[in-house]
């Protein structure tokens, strides 16, 4: 089995480094598309399984939504590979927290081309301020999530009848693509500090790249500290020191 990570990337150069670390054992390949103005390049140049890497702004105009970009990238692995590997959807602020290769091995015997996990939001709670250590390991000091988790397509094989679409933006997988849920889960930090979190709110309200009223909620408060996600009206916050994300597929 052979395991391709293709990531998008913008302004996440703090955690990218943590992410080649943890995910090293288990992808073959990286392929990245870096939308962001800071020091992503320099810290994901020397990395052996880097195969392919670009700025936004090698892309023509009609690959200008997200869908697009993960077209962009899934033809650049075609370049290289043939059909049947395994793509990693990633993301520099998303940990697996199972075996990815356990969940592609379950998603094959069902006979599917595409894997759904569930992803934990974490963020900086009220209770955080004043006492997190910045300094610790980013799963060390981040505790605070939010259950339930949301259903995301995050693994992919490559076939020529699923196709991401450029005019589309934010399917994550190609349309009619069939898909198994799996038990696996992943942990998305995307609310690091109180300056990233406020930069990424103000951010994504001032691009649209994302569209979540949650982004409004975060710039109006002027926090970066929250009592729980504003996009989880019906969640519940919970302290993984208490109530931890038990890996399905164990590393």
């Amino acid at each position: 089995m052979r395991l391709l990570a293709i990531m998008l990337s913008r302004n996440e150069d703090d955690v990218i480094e943590d992410w080649l670390a943890w995910h090293d054992k288990w992808i073959d390949g990286l392929y990245c598309l870096d939308a962001g103005t800071d020091q992503f390049y320099q810290r994901v140049k020397d990395y052996a399984k880097l195969e392919y890497y670009a700025t936004d702004t090698a892309l023509t105009e009609k690959y200008t939504g997200t869908d697009g970009l993960r077209l962009w990238l899934q033809l650049e692995v075609w370049k290289r590979e043939p059909e049947g590997v395994w793509l990693m959807i990633a993301h520099p602020d998303e940990f697996w927290i199972d075996n990815p290769r356990t969940a592609i091995q379950l998603t094959e015997e069902q006979k599917r081309p595409a894997t759904i996990v569930r992803a934990y939001s974490y963020f900086l709670h009220t209770a955080d301020r004043g006492v997190i250590d910045f300094s610790s390991p980013l799963h060390e000091r981040m505790h605070y999530y939010m259950r339930p988790g949301w259903p995301e397509p995050r693994l992919l094989q490559l076939d020529r009848r699923y196709l991401w679409h450029p005019d589309l933006r934010y399917k994550v997988i190609p349309e009619d693509i069939p898909t198994w849920e799996s038990e696996a889960a992943v942990a998305h930090y995307s609310f690091r500090t109180e300056a990233q979190t406020l930069s990424r709110a103000a951010d994504r309200v001032d691009t649209a790249w994302s569209p979540n009223d949650g982004y409004r909620t975060i710039t109006a408060q002027n926090s970066g500290y929250l009592d729980m996600l504003p996009n989880y009206p019906d969640g519940r916050v919970c302290d993984d020191r208490h109530e931890p994300i038990v890996p399905a597929y164990p590393i």
